[in-house]
């Protein structure tokens, strides 16, 4: 069975492997919503992904990644679009070191 952050990286996986296309993937929280992904950072290629759902407003964020040809990080200006959600921390012993647990 998954933990609740190997689901919500499945979705992650499954919203990414069909960028720069659109994909309904269910959250792996309440199974209602919906998950939603953005990326910021710059035009460089890499940037941080922000995934949530958009009813029980809880999610994952990932550093240092690639940001897929055909999609435009979100300009410092229309950050405000992502709303504010609950982190979701990486399982303990998860090789996933680099995100943290926050409320953004």
């Amino acid at each position: 069975m998954l933990t609740l952050w190997e689901a919500w990286m499945d979705a992650f996986e499954e919203l990414y492997q069909a960028l720069p296309a659109r994909k309904r993937v269910v959250c792996p929280t309440n199974g209602d919503g919906e998950v939603r992904l953005a990326f910021t950072g710059s035009s460089s290629g890499s940037g941080t992904a922000l995934v949530w759902c958009d009813t029980c407003m809880t999610g994952i964020f990932l550093h240092r990644t690639r940001v897929p040809a055909g999609v435009t990080p979100l300009a410092p200006e229309k950050r405000r679009r992502v709303p504010n959600f609950r982190i979701i921390a990486p399982d303990a012993g998860s090789d996933d070191e680099d995100v943290e647990s926050a409320v953004l």
